[in-house]
């Protein structure tokens, strides 16, 4: 089976916001879970490094993408 760019966008979309759910859910249901602090005693808290965490998937997603379909549409 031959590899369509539309069937990766839709995976890396669905990827992406189940994670994305995850986070609205943790940050609905178990706010206090994503307020701890990183480090004991420190102030940077889960929030940030889940929020950081998932624009830098975001932005990996997208470029996996961009190569993908640039590399199909090279061999086309």
């Amino acid at each position: 089976m031959r590899l369509n760019t539309f069937h990766l966008g839709v995976g890396l979309l669905a990827f992406l916001g189940s994670l994305f759910f995850l986070f609205m859910g943790l940050a609905a249901f178990a706010p206090s879970y994503l307020a701890r602090p990183i480090v004991q005693g420190g102030t940077v808290s889960l929030w940030f490094l889940y929020a950081i965490g998932l624009i830098w998937t975001s932005v990996l997603c997208t470029g996996l993408h961009v190569l993908v379909a640039n590399a199909l549409e090279d061999r086309a």
